[in-house]
């Protein structure tokens, strides 16, 4: 198949492309950057907010994947998530208006929860965008809602910093740690990427992804604890206590269950997770390791 990357210099963009390689699949990236490792004829630097470069980037692939986003860890102004979020989605669906092209979004579960940021928001103003234009123009698409994504390339401040920590001989804890945190290893969540793209009768469809087995937030940690070789010292803190030198929303995303049901992606498009979270959780501190993180 002939594929379209958006933001393939990204973690997940530069997983998926990967795979997709692998698999012989013709590539094409768009990135905003020069310095990449993909051949030339195959590149297309610039920004989602150029619709005449989307509609070049675009032309005559099957599927386009949008792994572009701006990201909670960011700290952006709420307009630039609003303009990468949802204006750049949109050129991307004008992009395609007309074509049997088909669009695989990357979302977030976070839509399902009671923590709504500026990303999140526009993530939900997102998909509000892609049914009207499904709606309007017919333009073929699937949702992708990933839950809390890792894995080799994740330089983001969440699993890093907690292996920094663990690796310091502290083991961080915001209450118990009995909470669940539903994780995705990044090659069970390209796995399911390429499912959706190839499954035509997905198409208007939107699926959860995320790993098999939901581990308790402790669990990870004494995992990590387990790959690093140390006994840290356990290091408590009370949800209450926490409130008042952690932006409340940072404790309630670690404190609060994050669990969701991935039996639709299992049954429609035939997803089946294959690293759990001790292989997953090694295979990423092994990219840490080994490229100068750890």
């Amino acid at each position: 198949m002939k594929a379209l990357v958006i933001g393939a210099n990204g973690f997940i963009g530069a997983n998926l492309t990967a795979k997709l390689l692998k698999k012989k699949w013709k590539v094409r990236v768009l990135v905003r950057s020069k310095e990449t490792k993909f051949k030339d004829e195959n590149v297309y630097v610039g920004d989602i907010a150029n619709l005449n470069l989307l509609r070049r980037a675009t032309k005559g692939v099957e599927v386009v994947f949008n792994c572009a986003a701006a990201l909670p860890h960011h700290k952006l102004l709420d307009e630039e998530y609003y303009k990468t979020n949802v204006n750049g989605l949109k050129n991307i669906l004008d992009a395609i208006k007309g074509t049997k092209t088909t669009l695989v979004h990357l979302s977030t579960v976070g839509i399902y929860d009671s923590l709504r940021d500026a990303y999140v928001k526009t993530k939900i103003k997102g998909e509000s965008l892609i049914r009207e234009y499904e709606k309007k123009f017919k333009v073929r698409v699937v949702i992708i809602r990933p839950t809390i994504a890792y894995g080799p390339g994740d330089t983001r401040p969440g699993f890093l910093n907690l292996f920094r920590l663990v690796k310091k001989g502290i083991f961080p804890l915001i209450g118990r740690g009995e909470n669940f945190f539903h994780t995705v290893y990044v090659e069970n969540l390209c796995q399911a990427l390429v499912l959706a793209a190839k499954k035509k009768r997905v198409i208007g469809d939107d699926f959860i992804i995320g790993d098999g087995k939901v581990p308790k937030m402790k669990e990870i940690l004494e995992e990590m604890t387990e790959i690093l070789g140390k006994k840290p010292i356990r290091f408590y803190i009370s949800r209450t206590l926490a409130f008042f030198f952690l932006p409340s929303r940072r404790v309630r995303f670690l404190t609060e269950d994050r669990k969701y049901k991935i039996d639709k992606a299992r049954r429609i498009l035939g997803y089946k997770p294959k690293i759990g979270l001790k292989l997953g959780l090694q295979k990423t501190y092994d990219w840490y390791r080994l490229n100068g993180y750890l």
